[in-house]
């Protein structure tokens, strides 16, 4: 499990959250579907951090 600061999830989970309002209700595009994305990893993690070289150090597995 990767452990990172609570910054990094509340920042995903805010702009996640007004991706899926903007472009979910007001211009009505698929780009919600990266919002969603935000928001599904600021709850579950990241699977790449895990693979991404500076997160490394921080996702090892137990």
């Amino acid at each position: 499990m990767c452990k990172f600061a609570f910054w990094d999830k509340t920042i995903r989970l805010v702009l996640g959250s007004a991706l899926i309002y903007f472009f979910g209700f007001i211009c009505e595009s698929w780009w919600w579907l990266f919002g969603a994305w935000l928001v599904i990893t600021a709850v579950y993690g990241c699977p790449l951090y895990r693979y991404l070289p500076w997160f490394k150090d921080k996702c090892r597995n137990n």
